[in-house]
């Protein structure tokens, strides 16, 4: 009987083994995943950034466009403009 009990427990315990082996390494791919992922997300941030600089440099060149020549040609009389068209 005890010797039924000891090898009864003994497999148990590798069976309990190899399942946390199983884990383990499961639990390491995800690791590579989420990180692999973690990589791409902070690339795409990095990317959206540079271009929302490039925007707002582009967005202050237009403006500074704009108020030159509102100040050379003065505004627009949209209303006026409507009413002719």
């Amino acid at each position: 009987m005890q010797k039924y009990i000891i090898d009864t427990v003994r497999k148990e315990n590798q069976e309990t083994n190899l399942e946390i082996r199983q884990v383990k390494q499961e639990y390491q791919e995800f690791q590579k995943l989420h990180e692999a992922a973690v990589r791409k997300l902070n690339e795409q941030i990095g990317l959206k950034e540079e271009e929302n600089q490039h925007l707002r440099a582009r967005i202050r060149l237009l403006k500074a466009e704009n108020d030159a020549y509102h100040a050379k040609y003065g505004g627009i009389d949209y209303e006026g403009f409507l009413e002719k068209h």
